[in-house]
């Protein structure tokens, strides 16, 4: 048996945590009223804003995983890895496009109090997406990792406790999407010797998630038995809940309780 310590599962959540924090807290403090801008200003402050935080805060975010990484291969396997970093510099062009674009939609349409809030969550997001994306990273590269998996704080949409519960192997791969929507509770964590870690929370998502599916395909068994001349295109259009999808398994689970009540777009 080689599971991650949960005493490091918990510290790397809360590493995780205040530096998502720490750039929201920062972008707070050095955003201006955009309602006394132009639309030229206001982007290119935005844009100066978003590469100032990304280059800075991305980089304490690739460091504390790096050492989040290596405390927890150390205490599972040992040494014999050294983890590293992601190029957060070379990244940040491709990171601030989406965020000036969705802030500027909010500015455009007059949502001036909104601005602001909406800038900082998405520059934490992206910081935060930063941090998984090294343990993404070094868990391909470390060979003796299996994979990664998604971790929830709990109390997840519905969205989350599927992708966590849709693993294989130890493989926390969200259909091979690596997709964290805004203020996203989930962390991820490697897997070595496809031993993952299990909770009851995990146990409750997968048996959820099958529930799910059943539903699902029992709803499909009478439908397709009573529009047999339909081609599979136009069943599907015609009964899109029907299709075994991530937002149809979602609703699904959402459904049957103890999930929040909304399943969020994949945010970067």
């Amino acid at each position: 048996m080689a599971r991650v310590p949960v005493s490091l599962v918990a510290a790397d959540r809360v590493a995780l945590n205040q530096v998502a924090n720490l750039t929201e807290e920062f972008v707070l403090s050095v955003t201006p009223d955009f309602a006394e801008l132009s639309q030229d200003e206001a982007g290119g402050v935005m844009r100066t804003i978003s590469t100032a935080t990304i280059i800075a805060y991305g980089d304490v975010a690739t460091q504390a995983s790096r050492i989040s990484y290596e405390s927890m291969a150390v205490a599972t396997v040992g040494e014999g890895f050294t983890p590293v970093t992601v190029d957060v510099v070379a990244r940040t062009p491709e990171l601030v496009d989406p965020v000036v674009g969705r802030s500027m939609s909010a500015y455009s349409t007059a949502r001036f109090s909104e601005v602001n809030a909406f800038l900082a969550t998405s520059l934490s997001t992206v910081v935060a997406n930063i941090y998984r994306e090294t343990m993404f990273t070094n868990s391909d590269l470390d060979t003796r990792s299996s994979g990664w998996q998604r971790v929830t704080d709990g109390d997840p949409c519905a969205f989350c406790a599927y992708a966590a519960a849709n693993y294989d192997s130890g493989l926390g791969t969200f259909d091979g999407d690596k997709s964290f929507h805004a203020k996203c509770g989930c962390d991820v964590i490697p897997v070595f010797d496809n031993d993952p870690y299990v909770t009851e929370d995990l146990e409750r998502y997968r048996a959820d998630a099958a529930k799910a599916r059943e539903i699902i395909l029992e709803r499909n068994s009478v439908d397709r038995a009573n529009n047999r001349t339909l081609r599979s295109k136009d069943y599907y259009k015609m009964f899109p809940k029907n299709a075994v999808n991530t937002e149809n398994l979602a609703a699904e689970m959402r459904r049957l309780g103890q999930y929040k009540d909304f399943v969020p777009t994949p945010y970067v």
